[in-house]
């Protein structure tokens, strides 16, 4: 329930907002963002298990660069402006790259396993060559014009 007393309704996709209906907005269509939504999750559930004492340390940066990447590609998917769109692609790359650096340390420091490093630097290649795509086709799409 909402403050509003409406009830709100996730999907399977983990929208807010059913298949049908027609405020689904066009980053949830996009397999960048929706990879970047299960970072976030993966990220959050690995952090879990970081000493209490990175809360505000290691554990909040990588949190909130992870956080990062799907927000940027959502604000960037919004903008009409091809230049600006291709900008929020590039700051989220940006945030995937701070996010690799941060799983690294947390590797190197013992909080995160060889496994549970090498899964989450799965998902980052995965996205990343989804935002070079992404950086890519709007460069293209710039020079055509």
């Amino acid at each position: 329930m909402t403050k509003t007393g409406k009830s709100t309704m996730v999907s399977e996709e983990g929208s807010l907002y059913g298949r049908a209906d027609l405020r689904t907005r066009p980053h949830e269509r996009l397999d960048a963002w929706n990879r970047s939504i299960e970072l976030v999750v993966s990220v959050y559930d690995a952090a879990k298990a970081f000493p209490k004492e990175e809360t505000f340390g290691l554990t909040s940066q990588m949190r909130r660069a992870a956080v990062s990447i799907p927000a940027n590609i959502a604000e960037g998917s919004a903008r009409k402006n091809i230049a600006e769109r291709k900008q929020f692609y590039y700051v989220s790359r940006a945030s995937l790259s701070e996010l690799e650096t941060h799983i690294t340390i947390s590797h190197r420091l013992g909080y995160l396993s060889k496994d549970a490093s090498t899964a989450l630097f799965e998902q980052c290649a995965r996205i990343a060559a989804m935002l070079n795509g992404m950086i890519r086709r709007e460069r293209d799409e710039e020079m055509r014009r």
